[in-house]
């Protein structure tokens, strides 16, 4: 099966149905990897800033108030997608 490279806009149900159905090899097109890459740029700048950023520099939910500590950001963003 030949490799789907996600290009961040046309992904068919075909496509999607062989990545989950069939564990088809997928790879991230080069102007895909560069928005993404510009996109964590992006994040990173705010999680450095001052200003609280929901979920990036904040807890959740009733800790939407609470202002993570710079050392803790990783594990932060880790945890969410556990």
């Amino acid at each position: 099966m030949t490799m789907i490279l996600l290009n961040g806009s046309d992904l068919s149900l075909r496509q999607l149905l062989a990545i989950a159905d069939d564990h088809a090899e997928v790879g991230l097109a080069a102007d895909a990897r560069a928005r993404v890459a510009a996109s964590r740029a992006v994040v990173d700048a705010k999680a450095d800033g001052q200003a609280a950023v929901y979920g990036v520099n904040t807890g959740f939910g009733n800790f939407a108030e609470t202002r993570i500590d710079q050392q803790d950001l990783a594990a932060l963003q880790l945890n969410l997608l556990r």
